[in-house]
Parts: structure tokens; C-alpha cells; sequence
């Protein structure tokens, strides 16, 4: 959890706590393959409402590409069909994901906006044909 504190316009001390599970290791399944698509495991990989997941793919000439997956979703396995991969190039590359979490509180007169990401680790991947 994140905390921050600010005083409201009564000169209140007011705290905040944000809260958003981290992401877990992850993983592709079997393989990834520009025919055949692909399945990607990631653990505490559920997303509430409010949140989503961006897969960043880039490969061997630095060229990136991207996927969102939209929450709500209780899974933490995604299969991507050939086509939503087919931007992807054949050979090395690298896969991480972002996690993001968008939240907008109205409590009396405040409006609290949030925005919390959370970065995973590099994943060295291969794309087959």
C-alpha cells in the first residue's frame, strides 16, 4: 500500500492508502508462434475494475509493440489469438508488463484522482513463425 498525507482546506491532516496487488512471475506457454498465437501465465495476473494489464513486446531491431488487456478479469491465463500477435516480428526479443491502476474517489467536496503502475521484470523471448 501507498500512503500520502495532505491537509485539507480546515488545515485537517488527511490520509490517502492506495492499494494494488503487484504483479507476480510470468510466463509464456509452450511458445509464442506468429501462426498459432500465443499463452501468457502471470501470476496474481487478475485485474479489478479499475485496473489493466499492457504487454510490451520489442524485438532484436528495437521496434516496440503493445497489447492492453482491460479489467475486470480473474484469470492469470491469456491466450492471444495469431492475429492479435501478427504485429510482432519473427526472432528475439523482450516482453514486460505494466500493470495500471486508474481510480477516481468523490468524498464530500474532494475529488481524488489516482494512478499507480507497477513494472515487471524483462522476459527474453523467442517468436517462431
Amino acid at each position: 500500500p501507498f500512503r500520502f498525507r495532505y491537509r485539507n482546506e480546515e488545515g485537517q491532516a488527511v490520509e490517502e492508502r492506495l492499494n494494488m496487488k503487484p504483479l507476480g512471475d510470468f510466463f509464456v506457454k509452450d511458445q509464442i508462434s506468429l501462426s498459432k498465437g500465443m499463452t501468457l501465465v502471470i501470476n496474481n495476473g487478475s485485474l479489478s475494475e479499475d485496473e489493466q494489464l499492457i504487454l510490451l513486446f520489442s524485438d532484436e531491431k528495437n521496434r516496440a509493440f503493445s497489447i492492453p488487456i482491460m479489467g475486470p478479469s480473474d484469470q492469470i491465463e491469456y491466450v492471444f489469438t495469431s492475429d492479435q500477435i501478427k504485429n510482432l516480428s519473427e526472432g528475439k526479443g523482450q516482453l514486460y508488463v505494466v500493470k495500471k491502476q486508474s481510480k477516481v474517489k468523490e468524498d464530500n467536496n474532494r475529488s481524488i484522482s489516482s494512478n499507480v503502475e507497477f513494472y515487471s521484470k524483462t522476459l527474453e523471448i523467442y517468436i517462431e513463425k
